[in-house]
C-alpha cells in the first residue's frame, strides 16, 4: 500500500514539474490579453475591420451556449448591421499556460441591428486566444450565460 502511494505521488510530482505555470497575476502575457481584449471591444464598436482581422485567428468562431457556432466570416459579415451604442469589459480573467490562454469577462453591449433596438446585456463570456508569430490571436469566443438587461456598475 505505502509503495503505491508513494509511486502515485512521484508520477504527480512528476507532471506538475513538466507543465507550465498557469499566469493570472500581473505578468506581460495577461497585460497583453487585457489589452488585446480592450482592442477587440474598441474595433467591434468602431466597426475596425482591419483590427478584427488581426485579433481574431482564421478559424474563429463564437459560440453561444445553446450550441449554436457561427463561424468567422459569417460573424464578421453580420457585424455590419450592427451599430454599437455603447459596450463595456468588466472582470478580465485571463488565465495563460504556455502559448494559450482563456480569458473569462463579462461583456456590457448595447446595440442597434438595421435601425432597431437589438441587444442591451451582458454576458458572462470564455474567450480563448493563441499565441502565433509573437502575438495573441482568439480562436473562439464562447457565451457561458447571458443576463440581459443587467448593466454592471464600473465600480464591480
Amino acid at each position: 500500500m505505502t509503495r503505491r502511494w508513494y509511486r502515485a505521488l512521484s508520477c504527480v510530482l512528476l507532471l506538475v514539474g513538466c507543465t507550465r505555470p498557469v499566469q493570472s497575476g500581473g505578468t506581460p502575457d495577461v497585460a497583453a490579453l487585457r489589452a488585446s481584449e480592450a482592442a477587440w471591444a474598441r474595433a467591434l464598436s468602431a466597426h475596425d475591420s482591419a483590427a478584427l482581422e488581426r485579433l481574431l485567428a482564421p478559424e474563429f468562431r463564437l459560440v453561444v451556449f445553446s450550441g449554436e457556432v457561427t463561424p468567422r466570416a459569417q460573424w464578421l459579415a453580420s457585424l455590419g448591421r450592427y451599430r454599437t451604442d455603447s459596450i463595456a469589459l468588466f472582470h478580465i480573467r485571463p488565465q495563460v499556460i504556455g502559448d494559450s490562454a482563456n480569458v473569462t469577462l463579462e461583456l456590457y453591449w448595447k446595440a442597434t441591428w438595421d435601425g432597431a433596438r437589438a441587444r442591451d446585456n451582458t454576458g458572462v463570456l470564455r474567450d480563448t486566444w493563441r499565441r502565433r508569430a509573437g502575438r495573441w490571436v482568439v480562436v473562439q469566443r464562447e457565451t457561458l450565460a447571458r443576463r440581459p438587461g443587467y448593466a454592471p456598475s464600473p465600480s464591480e
